[in-house]
């Protein structure tokens, strides 16, 4: 009997599916199989891709049973099974990511993913996969993984792997001592300085190489950032054999590097911290040696010091005042009071000078002399500096929009020498006038008279690119040291603050204001206005008036306020009628 159209037309629908099907399955850019689950997992289909991809033709894996388990790269095999018995026991889709090894020889990242179904012709269960290849991603992968562990520059661990890695030592070395090296080099920033970042960054390089062999043998290393380094010994029994390592690690670096045609010496201080009851995690193991190495440094550098609980404790004092600053900065614990700075002819008040308060939660109110030589000694100063300028603009902002009598008012704020060097400075303070709206000349900055002559290229760029942005410079505290006319004119100061010490004298000898007249007259022969600071008395004002000072502060008109003191000021109107006295704040 001939089947007629009416029953011709199912099967030949059916197999234009599947032929469409398969068309589609060929195309895509991935390998797709079937395979058997249980028995001998016989592999029932397999996509021609895998020759393209693995070399490996589609026959070869159906003739082998296990040809595909064979090629999977021997580290991630038993993984792999692991993966797949796992997901045949819950009946839960399969995924791995696993390595085979293509025909040539390759390694190729496959993610492999399935899911079960069952064959209707007999009921078996199949796996329905398909393979993708991710070698390039995880190829990015462990490029950004190595970046994460490992330093860009020397190929070194970084600080984070070598905590990691501290850790484990740690952990696995429980009857054995362990050391770690803090070593920080002595004279690179001078270095780096006079010949250049990327010859700096070359000198660094070659370190690295150098300190790497020294330690070969006894240990592991790491740059811990900057110009620091940090060695990590192993099964320590005796420490003399760990200041072998740092005396051999320091004779390394008193050897010549040559850079560029250049012989340069750099030298290194370390600190040495080794396990103990007491020191027994990577923080603490950190803390302790570099207590020894602020010890060895304040020594003289260029040799080692082992950290010694007894010896180091003022040491560990500073690093918890340390960790303080740091938690004070995160949390704003900081505030700032602000002094009047009155014209001594009309009594108005014309600026106000920003004065940092830290309000310790243990300690209460903390003055700027307890705590800005350790900032500026850790380099907390620059993060506190830039907090500070934009806090006081944006105060002195808020003021003048609100209050009539403050719309001429100017703050002034201290910087340290080290903010002057720093080399965002100009960017910083720019970016602090724009987000707050402030004028360029409602804002002063003082510098140490210390500071301006020390004449530095970088203080002067500071100086210049401050000018530029239309920033007021002050000298302060101008008169300890006498600073050279020549810095005061190259420098283009605008106002010199006669130093407290020698306001507070007057009135007593002749002499005395004789000083202050020569200082005053210095100022005035290159056009610089005169502020006296620390004015405690009216008899030291009327001097003050009688040899042209032009304006001053003190606690005779006004000590550091409180901002809601200083706008009670302000809506009382003393920047018209004069400056407050004593009892009015």
């Amino acid at each position: 009997m001939i089947a007629g159209p009416e029953q011709v037309r199912p099967q030949s629908s059916l197999s234009e599916a599947e032929h469409r099907f398969r068309t589609l399955v060929e195309k895509i850019p991935a390998i797709t199989y079937i395979r058997r689950v249980r028995e001998t997992s016989r592999l029932l289909y397999m996509s021609p891709q895998v020759e393209t991809l693995l070399g490996w033709t589609p026959e070869e894996y159906l003739s082998h049973p296990d040809h595909w388990l064979a090629l999977v790269h021997p580290d991630d095999r038993e993984r792999v099974q692991a993966a797949a018995a796992r997901a045949i026991t819950s009946q839960e889709p399969f995924s791995a990511e696993y390595r085979v090894v293509a025909r040539n020889g390759r390694v190729v990242w496959l993610r492999d993913m399935a899911v079960m179904v069952e064959d209707p012709s007999d009921g078996a269960q199949l796996w329905q996969g398909v393979q993708f290849d991710i070698t390039i991603e995880k190829a990015a992968e462990t490029r950004l993984q190595h970046l994460a562990f490992y330093d860009s520059l020397t190929g070194l661990p970084n600080r984070r792997l070598c905590i990691d890695r501290l850790e484990t030592v740690l952990s696995r070395s429980r009857e054995r001592g362990v050391a770690l090296l803090f070593l920080d080099l002595d004279r690179f920033k001078v270095i780096n300085d006079g010949i250049g970042h990327a010859a700096g960054d070359e000198l660094l390089v070659a370190v690295a190489q150098r300190l790497t062999a020294g330690i070969a043998g006894h240990g592991s290393l790491a740059r811990f950032g900057g110009d620091e380094f940090v060695a990590v010994l192993e099964h320590v029994d005796d420490v003399r054999d760990v200041e072998d390592v740092a005396e051999q690690l320091l004779a390394e670096l008193r050897r010549p590097f040559t850079v560029r045609g250049y012989d340069l010496v750099v030298g290194g201080t370390i600190g040495i911290a080794v396990t103990s009851p007491s020191l027994s995690t990577p923080k603490d193991l950190l803390r302790a040696a570099d207590v020894a190495l602020y010890r060895a440094k304040a020594q003289g550098g260029g040799a080692f010091a082992v950290f010694d609980p007894d010896l180091d404790r003022q040491g560990l004092e500073r690093l918890e005042h340390e960790a303080d600053l740091r938690r004070a900065l995160e949390r704003g614990e900081f505030q700032i009071a602000y002094q009047p700075v009155v014209d001594i002819a009309s009594q108005k008040i014309l600026a106000v000078e920003a004065l940092l308060r830290w309000n310790h939660p243990e300690r209460g109110l903390l003055h700027p002399a307890e705590f800005i030589p350790l900032a500026d000694e850790t380099g907390l100063i620059v993060p506190l500096g830039r907090w500070v300028i934009e806090e006081a603009c944006r105060q002195m902002r808020w003021w003048q929009e609100r209050y009539p009598t403050a719309r001429s008012l100017q703050v002034s704020v201290n910087l340290s020498g080290r903010q002057f060097q720093q080399a965002d400075l100009v960017i910083d303070v720019a970016q602090a006038l724009e987000n707050t709206g402030l004028p360029p000349q409602s804002l002063a900055l003082e510098m140490k008279e210390d500071d301006a002559l020390a004449n530095s290229a970088d203080i002067v760029a500071a100086l210049t690119g401050l000018k530029r942005l239309g920033v007021r410079v002050t000298i302060d505290d101008f008169g300890k040291g006498w600073a050279a006319l020549s810095s005061l004119t190259r420098f283009r100061i605008d106002d010199l603050k006669i130093d407290g010490s020698c306001v507070s004298k007057l009135g007593y000898h002749q002499q005395d204001v004789d000083i202050v007249r020569a200082l005053v007259g210095m100022a005035k022969a290159i056009g610089m206005d005169v502020t006296a600071g620390a004015v405690e008395t009216g008899e030291q004002l009327a001097v003050l008036r009688e040899l042209g000072c032009d304006r001053a502060q003190g606690h005779h008109f006004a000590p550091p306020l409180t901002v809601s003191e200083v706008e009670h000021l302000l809506q009382s109107g003393f920047g018209a009628s004069g400056a407050p006295s004593p009892q009015a704040v």
